[in-house]
């Protein structure tokens, strides 16, 4: 079994849209959405096949219910609904920043260079339009920890390939930044 992570759900979005979004890349064993009381809701669908989890990363960027989705191989999944509502981590995702105004040209090199003054930027990805390639002017950065995420966020005015950048918490970050700690 492979899962997929699938965040920027929009509230519309329900366990049956999933699987009929990404149910044509292979046989779904199980769809988790986790919706939150704000605006961000995220889901991890189960497949059979390792095979169909990769092919359904296509997916990410395409709209649905006026939202990118950012589908993702995920790290680590809840087993079950009720053994977990949350990620077992979230401090990882309150790590996240959304950055926009980002020039077409702009690649995730050039965020990570800036950005790592502040921290460890673990994960750099820029949004592209899936059939042309081009930046569609944001992208999410993932720091190791939360202070590092908070510490970019304080040092604003951000000036990347001569644009100001407009940086702030992702989504998902300011969701997961009101969830309880992961118990051991």
């Amino acid at each position: 079994m492979s899962t997929i992570h699938v965040a920027n759900l929009s509230p519309a979005v329900d366990q049956n849209m999933l699987r009929q979004i990404f149910g044509h890349f292979g046989a779904i064993v199980d769809v988790r959405l986790i919706a939150q009381s704000g605006p961000a809701a995220y889901a991890f669908v189960d497949f059979a096949a390792p095979d169909a989890a990769r092919k359904a990363l296509e997916m990410s960027g395409a709209e649905f219910g006026g939202r990118p989705l950012r589908v993702e191989l995920a790290k680590n999944t809840p087993q079950t609904a009720a053994t977990t509502a949350a990620p077992e981590a979230p401090s990882d995702l309150a790590a996240e920043l959304f950055v926009g105004g980002l020039s077409v040209t702009t690649t995730a090199e050039p965020l990570r260079r800036h950005f790592s003054r502040f921290g460890n930027v673990v994960e750099a990805n820029v949004a592209t339009h899936r059939s042309t390639g081009v930046s569609k002017g944001f992208a999410f950065l993932r720091f190791a920890a939360v202070d590092q995420a908070r510490a970019a966020l304080a040092a604003a005015p951000h000036v990347v390939d001569g644009r100001s950048l407009n940086v702030e918490m992702s989504n998902m970050g300011r969701t997961a930044a009101q969830l309880p700690a992961a118990r051991p």
